[in-house]
């Protein structure tokens, strides 16, 4: 991924992280939201060097040491939509690559290293394209 910002950032493409909140960080358990996006940070950023943002959800209350709500008050709860189900996430990692129009155009689930040629080749063809609303240029 950070071979994807950098490779890609001059071009005007952005890396985009996105992931949810759990409760936990490695062996560290109940841990608050603020504690756990402060060990993401020391993990993401200084021991791979990440330099893009990282959208975060929160996830459920009970990940962060809430009890269960009693069953009478768990049917009138809303759901809570994390970035798993909003975005139909089915495994981690999870790349989406976009186009300018904001169209999802291509998802990978998990990571090979065999996957990079796949995405990067993606990246380039949707670079190609004309913005939304602007005509490709005709050759007379």
């Amino acid at each position: 991924m950070v071979r994807f910002g950098k490779e890609l950032a001059p071009k005007g493409v952005q890396v985009i992280l996105a992931t949810q909140t759990y409760g936990y960080f490695g062996a560290k358990q109940g841990i608050s939201v603020a504690e756990e996006l402060k060990d993401d940070h020391d993990y993401f950023v200084d021991h791979y060097g990440f330099q893009f943002p990282i959208a975060v959800a929160e996830g459920s209350s009970r990940a962060h040491g809430a009890p269960a709500p009693a069953a009478k008050t768990a049917a009138k709860a809303p759901k809570r939509e994390t970035n798993f189900t909003r975005y139909e996430v089915s495994g981690v990692p999870t790349f989406f690559v976009v186009d300018k129009a904001g169209k999802i155009r291509m998802t990978v689930v998990g990571w090979l290293p065999m996957y990079q040629h796949s995405i990067m080749q993606m990246a380039e063809k949707l670079l190609a394209e004309p913005a939304p609303g602007q005509a490709r240029a005709s050759i007379n």
